[in-house]
């Protein structure tokens, strides 16, 4: 024997997870959950792990059927990372 046989490129490829797909509707009752817990967040808008715990559940609660890979606290909290700047801006200026 000759040891180890590296994996080819499609078995190294079937272990990456589905990545959540997030529709507007989706975003946007992420941000209406995390904007009604913003006293709970640190400076910035800054979330503990627990809110987007809370988050997932919220949203998979009014989304049962979605698109994509799960939506997790994980996939939330860089949801969050992404968008919040944009929602910070549209808050301040609205």
């Amino acid at each position: 024997s000759k040891g180890a046989v590296a994996p080819t490129a499609a078995e190294k490829t079937n272990h990456q997870k589905v990545p959540a797909i997030w529709s507007d509707n989706e975003e946007c009752v992420l941000v209406l959950y995390l904007q009604e817990q913003a006293a709970g967040a640190r400076d910035g808008l800054n979330f503990l792990k627990e809110y987007f715990q809370g988050a997932t559940q919220h949203v998979t609660e009014k989304f049962p059927m979605q698109c994509g890979g799960e939506k997790n606290a994980s996939t939330c909290h860089t949801k969050w990372t992404n968008i919040h700047l944009s929602y910070l801006c549209h808050h301040h200026y609205s």
